[in-house]
């Protein structure tokens, strides 16, 4: 009789058990934020507990401007289509304004990357940046006005 009982006592357990498991297979998994390497070297996570490295790297990521600028060239490529369609601009000038934004986007991004260290000259000549043309006087060949807009669209969020 005991024996029935201790067994009895068991699977109600083993029932409770399983009821538990099922109310929580249900709950959503909260996300693990997880720092690359190449963020967890820098200079302001080195020396910081990885609960810290996480929690500083999520505020980094939260306020990152990539998302807002790729976005913002998105919004610019849109808007160059419609102003085309329009006809507010010509093809040409809707390929050139593109180009425009491609170029100050490769600008950008040599910027950020980490540039090496190049011994100045002895003889102290600077070298001088040439002055940008203004957009009218972008001379665009002749394959990029045999293309449409459309493909100037999808060729130029391809390179950004």
């Amino acid at each position: 009789m005991e024996n029935i009982k201790r067994v009895y006592l068991d699977r109600i357990k083993m029932g409770e058990k399983r009821k538990r498991q099922q109310k929580l297979q249900n709950v959503p998994q909260i996300p693990c934020i997880r720092v690359p390497p190449s963020a967890s070297g820098t200079s302001l996570l080195k020396d910081l507990t990885q609960g810290q490295q996480r929690y500083f790297y999520s505020i980094m990521r939260i306020y990152s401007p990539r998302p807002q600028w790729e976005a913002l060239q998105t919004r610019y490529i849109h808007r160059l289509l419609q102003e085309q369609l329009l006809g507010y601009i010509t093809q040409q000038e809707a390929l050139a304004y593109a180009a425009v934004l491609r170029d100050s986007t490769k600008r950008a991004s040599a910027k950020a990357a980490p540039q090496r260290t190049i011994p100045q000259r002895a003889s102290g000549m600077t070298r001088t940046r040439p002055t940008a043309l203004p957009v009218s006087a972008v001379a665009v060949g002749p394959r990029a006005q045999s293309m449409g807009l459309r493909s100037l669209k999808t060729k130029t969020l391809h390179n950004l």
